[in-house]
């Protein structure tokens, strides 16, 4: 995995598997709304995506 911190909310990264190709690379966004909330999106190179909504409770 790569990955590049766009800004201090946004972040971008690429995942592969090297000699796998039964793991397609993926691409993963990624904004933390604040420190509690996460929306994490990602896209494969198959068209097959997915979302996620972290929440953090801190005690």
């Amino acid at each position: 995995e790569i990955g590049l911190d766009i800004d201090e909310r946004f972040n971008a990264s690429v995942l592969a598997a090297p000699n796998r190709s039964d793991v397609p690379p993926q691409l993963n966004l990624n904004y933390r709304a604040s420190e509690l909330l996460n929306l994490q999106g990602s896209v494969d190179s198959l068209g097959a995506w997915q979302t996620q909504l972290q929440i953090f409770f801190r005690f």
